[in-house]
């Protein structure tokens, strides 16, 4: 993965594993060649110029007055005295936002929109959808496993053939019960119940109880006391995190992070990092690196390493 940039005056030029990326721009005119595919544009006045790839855009804006061409579709917008008219071809589309009139409509599965009136209308044929907005009225069937909604009085209906689910949303009941490797799930009560042979696995969700065991390379999970064990094939990891202390070995590699308030401390292959911040004062030291910075009102002073910066900001009233 060999990566290489290498920019003089408006002229950039990159190359990253096997892909080459050439860019210039010179006054308005840009041209762009990344992985074979070329990118042109010039923009003069109020005209702009694109084509990227067999796709060619058009755009001229004039006053309150913009023209946009792209890849046959047309739109057209004008704006004067807080009017805006937009129309485009193929599934017509009419906006003026004057009078705030909008017109959609999409032919195939029918759509119809009209937003002054606030008129919605959509019907898709098959397994039956009725949505009208004005007088909130959704109505939403599917053959096959049995699906029924009805939105306005809130009424949904579920259920699903072989492994049984059942739901019914007014009165929040639900029912879940999945054969073969045991699931149960009960909402009302909040009771969830989850059991997998082989490879055990245990979720109580009520009391938050979680056991996870997977034979084999060896995974030990418990989520109430918040531990973790995790050996995988001679490369062994540990995870234990207690409060604000973790501490994770795998392999040869072993960190150590300790936070406590707003003072962190890591420690990973030797590579010892220290963070502490303050109010306005933050202070890192990572591998000998040490950052220092110090932000008082508009005033911002960092130092890191042996480079130092050092930022003002002041307005000025009239």
């Amino acid at each position: 993965r060999v990566s290489f940039k290498r920019s003089a005056g408006r002229v950039s030029f990159l190359r990253s594993s096997r892909r080459v990326s050439f860019k210039r721009s010179v006054g308005h005119v840009s041209f762009l060649r990344s992985a074979r595919r070329v990118s042109f544009k010039r923009s003069v006045g109020h005209v702009s110029f694109l084509r990227s790839a067999r796709r060619v855009s058009f755009l001229r804006s004039a006053g309150r007055v913009s023209f946009l061409r792209s890849a046959g579709r047309v739109s057209f917008l004008r704006s004067a005295g807080r009017v805006s008219f937009k129309r485009s071809v193929g599934h017509v589309s009419f906006l003026r936002s004057a009078r705030r009139v909008s017109f959609l409509r999409s032919a195939g599965r029918v759509s119809f929109l009209r937003s002054a009136g606030r008129v919605s209308f959509k019907r898709s044929a098959g397994r039956v959808s009725f949505k009208r907005s004005a007088g909130r009225v959704s109505f939403k069937r599917s053959a096959g496993r049995v699906s029924f909604l009805r939105s306005s009085r809130r009424v949904s209906f579920l259920r699903n053939a072989g492994r049984v689910s059942f739901k019914r949303s007014a009165g929040r009941v639900s029912f879940k019960r999945s054969a073969g490797r045991v699931s149960f799930k009960r909402s009302a009560g909040r009771v969830s119940f989850k059991r997998r042979a082989e490879c055990v696995s245990f979720l109580r969700s009520a009391r938050r109880v979680s056991f996870l065991r997977s034979a084999g390379r060896v995974s030990f999970l418990r989520s109430a006391g918040r531990v973790s064990f995790l050996r995988s094939a001679g490369r062994v990891s540990f995870k234990r995190s207690v409060g604000h202390v973790s501490f994770l070995r795998s392999a040869r590699r072993v960190s150590f992070l300790r936070s406590a308030g707003r003072v962190s401390f890591l420690r990973s292959a030797g590579s010892v990092s220290f963070l502490r911040s303050a109010g306005s004062v933050s202070f890192l030291r990572s591998a000998g690196r040490v950052s220092f910075l110090r932000s008082a009102g508009r005033v911002s002073f960092l130092r890191s390493a042996w480079r130092v910066s050092f930022n003002e900001f002041r307005s000025l009233a009239k």
